[in-house]
């Protein structure tokens, strides 16, 4: 969730909801794992990349499907979230803005800015490439730029279509 360099605090594409965890009664079929830890910093530092979200607890929890949680828990999720109301948990999640962590050389992560981009470039691009994965992954989990989890093909094929337009 947290790229490497980030240390213990969560980058600016990280969205926190206070006082709310996964509604209990939403599809979990998109629930990773749980995992305790002494503070939400350490959630972050262990966070995987699948996971698009989180709640961490910060105290115990019973929820009306029969899940319950202990103060620490933190509870990754792909997808999408369904929130309820939780006084005892916070939430986080990426969200917009969509940004080049890596790609210092344009200003914007969406693919009509790669395809501007690559205009630019022009000839002096020799062979195929694909947009690094950042940029990809970052859109899909943020939302941002028309990206979906849901629709990830879409969004590939709009990284594509940006590419081959922008080097016609």
């Amino acid at each position: 969730m947290l790229p490497s360099g980030y240390g213990s605090a969560p980058g600016g594409s990280v969205q926190t909801v206070p006082n709310v965890a996964m509604y209990g009664e939403a599809n979990w079929d998109n629930y990773l794992y749980t995992q305790n830890f002494p503070n939400v910093n350490a959630a972050f530092q262990a966070a995987q990349t699948a996971a698009s979200f989180f709640f961490y607890c910060r105290g115990p929890m019973v929820l009306g499907n029969g899940r319950s949680f202990q103060t620490g828990d933190a509870v990754f999720f792909s997808g999408t979230p369904w929130w309820g109301s939780a006084p005892q948990c916070d939430s986080y999640y990426l969200g917009p803005p969509c940004t080049n962590r890596y790609n210092t050389t344009i200003s914007g992560a969406c693919p009509s800015d790669l395809q501007t981009q690559y205009k630019t470039w022009g000839s002096s691009v020799d062979g195929g490439s694909i947009w690094l994965y950042d940029s990809v992954v970052s859109c899909l989990l943020a939302g941002c730029c028309g990206g979906s989890m849901d629709q990830s093909k879409t969004t590939a094929l709009a990284y594509r279509e940006a590419i081959t337009n922008g080097l016609s």
